[in-house]
């Protein structure tokens, strides 16, 4: 029950003392406590589990599941897993919280786009890139990414930070309050 398959990401709890360990292969997400090193399976029920953030109360995980092109929540209390996102998803992979709480940012990468979520209504809205596969560094739509494969949001929560994909193998950051999109490094 507690062998690993093919792992994708890490998060640590506010605390420090659970490491959340997502494991693609087993569909599932473990929980290793740090004091003794023992593993278990945290919550299972996904289809290719790919990326997992925390609420900043630490009350809720989020995972992102390409398998289902779906978003869940888990109680981290109850572990009860419910489905957050069902639609306007394609592989995601890598999610971040806003530190307000209120959005989860998601890398949609068979898409090739930026996603927002609103926790409030659970509507899906494009932040940046075209649906289409490239690398063009632009505003909104006017840009385009290749699989985008995790997002990380500043402290700040001005700006996002993206990896854009195996293809262009380049770190992309994003001004929230304008959807520009500019490369900071790497290259096609």
């Amino acid at each position: 029950a507690t062998g690993f398959g093919n792992l994708f990401q890490l998060l640590m709890s506010p605390d420090g003392v659970i490491l959340f360990i997502v494991d693609c292969s087993n569909n599932a997400v473990k929980a290793m406590d740090t004091s003794t090193n023992v593993v278990t399976t945290f919550a299972t029920g996904f289809n290719n589990p790919t990326g997992i953030t925390m609420s900043p109360t630490g009350l809720e995980l989020y995972v992102s599941d390409r398998g289902n092109d779906d978003i869940y929540k888990i109680d981290v209390v109850s572990k009860e897993v419910t489905t957050l996102v069902s639609t306007g998803l394609k592989d995601p992979y890598g999610i971040a919280a806003s530190g307000d709480g209120l959005k989860l940012y998601v890398a949609d990468s068979g898409n090739h786009m930026i996603k927002v979520v609103s926790l409030a209504t659970q509507v899906v809205y494009v932040v940046a890139g075209t649906g289409t596969l490239g690398s063009a560094d632009g505003t909104g739509d006017g840009a385009s990414f290749a699989q985008p494969k995790d997002v990380v949001l500043a402290p700040e929560g001005a700006v996002l930070y993206a990896v854009d994909g195996r293809s262009s193998g380049r770190v992309r950051i994003i001004a929230l309050a304008t959807g520009k999109v500019t490369t900071l490094c790497g290259s096609a």
